[in-house]
């Protein structure tokens, strides 16, 4: 027998007293949410539920499907419980949404992007989420494949999506521009102008384990049906949406080995080479470390990067050193800390204490870490390699910035070796207050509407190795 209106008004009351966060369709769907992500949970609220009601026949029904919890039904209400946004239902659980995680599949097959839409629509609908989450994710999904806006209309938490889906929606995305022979798109990836991308047949490739570091994803324009990675448009996904700051790229991604480095280099006019003097020495310092010393890259580029800075352009890294170390100790101090790290890297970690050295360097170690770095969450600060390391970082980043006195700057070396002769281009997704925004960057307009002047940049800070330093892209 169904309930009245009154009897369901009851039931509302009634959970409302008993959870935080209720909502009602006004039919006969009634959704209560907890703040635990954990299906178990839920269902033994479910079986609470069933209990608070059974003077109204209230039944419990197991779910269907392992990516569900069941619900309570009593004519005509069917009462379910989710996650809330607070129990971050996204990044926990079955709910990931890197383009590998999906089902199904849209990795490693090329797809058209109507067919990758279809499939992450039936991914997000077969995996147990918060029903906001689940609106908003659709909601982006079909803004995104419905034309050729670049600028959708954005008004929900920015870590709501994670960032890894943004890879999906641009390629969607740009899938879609050069579907409609778009101008501005066609114009930024350098389409000739006899060729009509309404008679091409435009996929998508994206990689479950990308071939080269730099690229996320391929978009063929070919109007064949076979398709091929060494013909295809190469992107790289950054998403700035929750922070402004995305993956940095790593020196060994730039350069395959070090006669690359030395031919870049030789490339340039001879006013050219004395301003790129700086990022060449720190660019064959890392390809150095990473190919002789394994596993010891976080600390090793950037000690072996001032380093060298010191040994082949002192004069012009002495100022950034001594603001950096608040001139505790002299250039030479800090050489010699180096010069006895460099010789002992081969046996040597991140958490190596200084003090294992000779007397001299364990003391100026510990002056110059002490006295450049404050407690981490009252923490004391290590006396070890990566604290040093840290350093070294912070003395790079600086050398690296616009209004540094030593100017080194890493867009040439990326225009060159990155957008021209990897031919890569990039897709940034960012917010503008209530609105997203897709752009898509090329050798044609990366520095007039992106950057001129590319900075180095860490992820790390004191006590915590992280990443290995790379260009702030």
């Amino acid at each position: 027998m169904a309930l009245n209106p009154v009897q369901i008004k009851d039931v509302q009351t009634l959970l409302g007293k008993a959870y935080s966060e209720i909502s009602f369709d006004g039919k006969k769907s009634l959704v209560v949410y907890v703040d635990n992500a954990d299906r178990t949970y839920r269902k033994g609220e479910l079986k609470k539920i069933q209990k608070m009601f059974q003077h109204y026949n209230a039944t419990y029904t197991e779910p269907t499907s392992g990516g569900k919890t069941g619900a309570v039904k009593m004519a005509p209400l069917e009462i379910t419980v989710k996650a809330s946004i607070k129990a971050n239902p996204v990044a926990t659980g079955k709910a990931k949404f890197k383009p590998s995680d999906i089902k199904p599949s849209i990795v490693n097959d090329w797809l058209d992007a109507y067919d990758i839409v279809d499939n992450v629509k039936k991914y997000i609908k077969s995996v147990d989420l918060e029903a906001t989450v689940e609106k908003e994710i659709l909601y982006l999904l079909d803004e995104t494949a419905k034309d050729t806006r670049t600028k959708i209309p954005f008004d929900i938490p920015k870590d709501l999506i994670p960032a890894e889906f943004y890879e999906v929606l641009t390629s969607v995305k740009l899938a879609i521009l050069l579907k409609k022979n778009d101008a501005d798109i066609r114009k930024i990836l350098g389409i000739p102008k006899d060729m009509d991308l309404k008679r091409s047949k435009v996929k998508i490739y994206i990689p479950q384990k990308a071939n080269f570091p730099l690229i996320d994803y391929y978009i063929s324009i070919t109007a064949t049906e076979k398709k091929s990675e060494e013909s295809a448009l190469r992107i790289s996904v950054k998403s700035k949406v929750k922070s402004p700051k995305a993956n940095t790229v790593k020196f060994k991604d730039v350069f395959s080995n070090k006669k690359d480095i030395t031919d870049w280099y030789n490339s340039l006019n001879s006013q050219l080479k004395q301003k790129q003097k700086g990022p060449k020495i720190v660019a064959e310092s890392a390809l150095d470390v990473y190919n002789s010393y394994t596993g010891k890259a976080v600390f090793g580029i950037p000690i072996m990067s001032v380093l060298n800075l010191i040994r082949d352009d002192r004069t012009n890294i002495t100022r950034i050193i001594n603001d950096t170390l608040n001139n505790v100790i002299t250039v030479h101090e800090f050489e010699n800390i180096l010069k006895t790290i460099e010789k002992n890297i081969s046996k040597v970690g991140n958490n190596t204490e200084m003090s294992t050295f000779d007397g001299d360097i364990g003391v100026a170690s510990s002056k110059v870490i002490q006295s450049s770095m404050s407690k981490v969450g009252g923490t004391p600060v290590k006396n070890t390699v990566y604290n040093m390391a840290y350093l070294c970082e912070k003395i790079l980043v600086s050398a690296s910035k616009q209004t540094s006195s030593t100017k080194h700057n890493y867009y040439q070396m990326f225009y060159d070796q990155v957008l021209t002769q990897k031919s890569i281009a990039y897709a940034v997704s960012s917010v503008t207050g209530k609105t997203l925004n897709y752009n898509f960057y090329s050798l044609v307009n990366f520095e007039q509407e992106y950057a001129s002047w590319l900075a180095l940049r860490s992820k790390n800070s004191p006590n915590a190795p992280n990443d290995v330093i790379g260009i702030d892209v």
